[in-house]
């Protein structure tokens, strides 16, 4: 083995380097977060334009306040002087309601029953288990207390889909979760009277 990659191994198992993720947030790189966000909002808008304002998507209030506070988030982030936090929360808000949007299109096709083997069955559960287990290691991260009910919103959702064998839109619904226990807290404070509805 190369000795460098010992000293990855070492840097990794330090305090801070946890499930890959370092405690400080990187400069952000030549506008990541928010081309991030910019996608995340496309095709957020994309879903629910093609749904229409009459379908689950528009309706489903989980999804409306995770859209509502990335499109927020975004307005702030693009504006000189924004902080690389307010430009990731942005992008993991909008990721988490472009998943929760999904979710929601998500009507369980008949057809995939005869899809869904055991193996298949087995794999999407390990899949689910592993994200419910970040979205709640990650979870602390957030000092937003309005993000951490939705999150806590969704998880319950995402657990109803799956023990209902809607498998499609529990695996959306946790994905949804664990994007938004990244949402780094934000340099405002948070709008409680949003967060209760």
């Amino acid at each position: 083995m190369k000795p460098h990659s010992d000293e990855k191994k070492a840097a990794k198992h330090k305090p801070g380097h946890e499930h890959g993720h370092k405690a400080e947030h990187k400069p952000d790189e030549e506008g990541k977060e928010l081309r991030r966000a910019f996608e995340h909002l496309g095709r957020v808008r994309a879903i629910s334009g093609h749904v229409g304002q009459t379908h689950a998507v528009a309706a489903n209030a989980n999804f409306e306040l995770a859209f509502h506070r990335g499109q927020r988030a975004l307005e702030m982030a693009v504006k000189e002087g924004a902080t690389p936090r307010q430009k990731k929360a942005a992008a993991d808000l909008l990721r988490s309601a472009e998943h929760l949007a999904f979710a929601e299109l998500e009507g369980g096709a008949e057809s995939d029953r005869k899809l869904l083997t055991e193996p298949l069955k087995d794999a999407i559960q390990k899949e689910f288990k592993k994200l419910d287990e970040k979205a709640v290691d990650n979870e602390k991260q957030s000092p937003d207390e309005g993000i951490r009910k939705l999150q806590e919103q969704v998880r319950k959702e995402a657990r109803k889909a799956l023990d209902g064998e809607h498998y499609r839109r529990a695996l959306e619904l946790i994905r949804g979760a664990e994007a938004l226990a990244h949402v780094p807290g934000q340099d405002e404070p948070a709008d409680t009277d949003e967060a209760a509805a």
